[in-house]
């Protein structure tokens, strides 16, 4: 090891707190490191900028693990799914036989781990199945995918994500590892890596601690802190949903000046990908995130936390509930019930036409399904509410909002649009576009779409978009309704990459010594994702980084 001078003007003159192992960011990937570092041997301190330790995307997703078996068969998946975007076939080797591993470790932990067919279970948590031209002649006939699991624990409360990382927690404390042990800083995040500028070695971090979090979120004051970390810094800092300048810069498939909605953790702001690229971190997957699902785009815009539609896909309720998209021109664009999940399915809302010419014979360049709006009639507004509570929003399970049963709060907010007629509604319907820009909706397009539709409905077929018959229920039964919808994630995938154990690389793929990167954070996923891949990572690359990081000999005893 390269000898470091004695006097650095870059080295804290006081360390506020040491640790062997000190790990940014206290979701799934998080409190699996600190359980694994402890379990190893190794001291260790989580820095969580929440002020409240709830476990960030991880504690209101759906907590499902997907477990492929046979391993071989999951190594070959995983490289499928990738589509080239990670070819280092060492980190997929031991991402998949890490996560194989992962009921074993749930049951070490005292947990039971409840499986299930993901073929043949169809509810709220709908995991998606593989597509069968991806795999076809390329994996074993023993090949299973249904292979997914949650966890059943002795902790009280919702199972789901929220109960997942309640019982991790629950085996954290049990070693010591908590807020009221000190061993957790919430209210703290981490604001620089202390790097060795000779040795490239990551020694620290710096943090600000008791900082105050306002109601949108934004985090003030604190007093400066300097962490040690003897031996690793571990970052599961999750992604950059609630950061606007990375999305532009990087989610190419989202218009600038357009918003995008998120349901999972608004303390996710990227800052651990700035930190980790001053560093020499390279980064990967950033045009990457899991596309899902349609949101209200008022809701979203006065609350600033994505308030995800899921009812918009009949989830609730079968296709008992009627409805159709259409954009301003008042057109249907897609097959509203397809059953779009994680693969970026909704991408026609923002397909961009480059130029065409207009029926005006004008030459005209724009997104043509943007804004777009979800109609349905009394029959809809009467079933119940539109955003039903579900445990994979940030903004229902930590109750920043509740949507009104009857939908009446909402109506008065002017988050829906209601009209005695189609062409009454159209009228009302006052279309924002990009840049500032309104127009008004195509009265004459919508109530031609609806009448077609209708017309669809009766025949029991959709010659447009090839709905299944049994979705097809008309709208004919005033008033009318609208909601302008937008694109709903439940988290981005890109950030710093990362070898098969975990550690951060730099632009010759060379690992940056001491520094971990796991979860959500420079996630492994740069193509396909697959539904019930994200829990399963953050829990079993949180253990590698932890793991390897507890076989390093401390830098400060060199």
């Amino acid at each position: 090891m390269v000898s470091r001078p004695s006097q650095n003007s870059w080295m804290p003159t006081k360390w506020d707190y040491d640790a062997d192992v000190v790990i940014v960011g206290y979701g799934g990937a998080g409190v699996s490191a600190a359980i694994s570092a402890h379990d190893a041997g190794q001291r260790v301190i989580a820095l969580e900028k929440d002020p409240i330790a709830r476990g960030g995307n991880t504690g209101v997703s759906g907590g499902i693990t997907r477990v492929i078996t046979p391993l071989e068969d999951f190594i070959t998946y995983t490289k499928l799914c990738a589509w080239g975007t990670v070819k280092d076939d060492d980190l997929i080797t031991a991402h998949c036989t890490a996560i194989s591993r992962l009921p074993d470790w749930i049951r070490s932990l005292g947990g039971e781990v409840f499986e299930f067919d993901a073929n043949k279970v169809r509810s709220g948590l709908r995991t998606s199945g593989t597509p069968a031209s991806l795999i076809e002649g390329l994996v074993s006939p023993a090949f299973s995918d249904s292979g997914a699991f949650t966890t059943k624990t002795p902790i009280d409360g919702p199972r789901f994500g929220a109960g997942l990382f309640a019982f991790l927690k629950s085996c954290a404390e049990t070693r010591g590892i908590s807020v009221e042990k000190g061993r957790v800083l919430i209210a703290t995040p981490a604001k620089q890596l202390i790097q060795d500028p000779v040795t490239g070695e990551v020694l620290g971090v710096r943090a600000q601690t008791g900082v105050t979090t306002s109601s949108d979120y934004r985090q003030t004051g604190g007093k400066e802190i300097f962490v040690k970390a003897r031996k690793a810094v571990i970052m599961a800092c999750g992604g950059y949903e609630y950061n606007r300048e990375i999305q532009d810069n990087f989610m190419s498939d989202t218009p600038h000046d357009w918003p995008h909605a998120f349901a999972g953790s608004p303390f996710n702001t990227g800052d651990g990908i700035w930190m980790a690229t001053k560093a020499g971190a390279k980064l990967w997957h950033m045009n990457k995130k899991e596309v899902n699902e349609y949101a209200c785009r008022a809701a979203t815009d006065e609350l600033g936390i994505g308030i995800t539609l899921l009812d918009v896909y009949g989830m609730q309720d079968g296709a008992k509930h009627p409805g159709i998209l259409v954009n301003r021109y008042g057109k249907r664009f897609q097959n509203e019930r397809h059953t779009m999940q994680h693969n970026d399915a909704i991408r026609p809302m923002t397909r961009f036409v480059e130029q065409f010419v207009d029926t005006e014979g004008r030459d005209v360049c724009e997104y043509p399904n943007l804004p777009a709006y979800w109609i349905f009639d009394d029959v809809r507004m009467k079933k119940g509410p539109l955003a039903p509570k579900m445990p994979t929003n940030w903004a229902f399970v930590h109750n920043v909002y509740t949507w009104s049963a009857d939908n009446q709060v909402e109506l008065a907010k002017g988050w829906i649009v209601k009209g005695d007629t189609i062409e009454d509604l159209a009228r009302k319907i006052v279309c924002r576009l990009p840049f500032g820009r309104e127009a008004q909706m195509d009265i004459a397009g919508l109530v031609k779409t609806i009448n077609d539709y209708n017309a669809y409905c009766a025949a029991g077929e959709d010659p447009e978009f090839n709905r299944l018959p049994a979705t097809l229920l008309p709208l004919k039964n005033p008033p009318y309704y609208a909601v302008e919808i937008i694109e709903s994630s439940a988290n981005t995938d890109g950030g710093p990459q990362h070898n098969q154990f975990s550690q951060t690389v730099d632009s010759d793929d060379k690992p940056i010594p001491r520094l971990y990167s796991c979860g959500e954070f420079g996630s492994i996923f740069g193509f396909l994702y697959y539904g019930g891949g994200n829990i399963p990572e953050a829990l079993a690359m949180g253990r590698v980084a932890a793991e390897h990081a507890a076989t390093l000999q401390p830098w400060d005893e060199a």
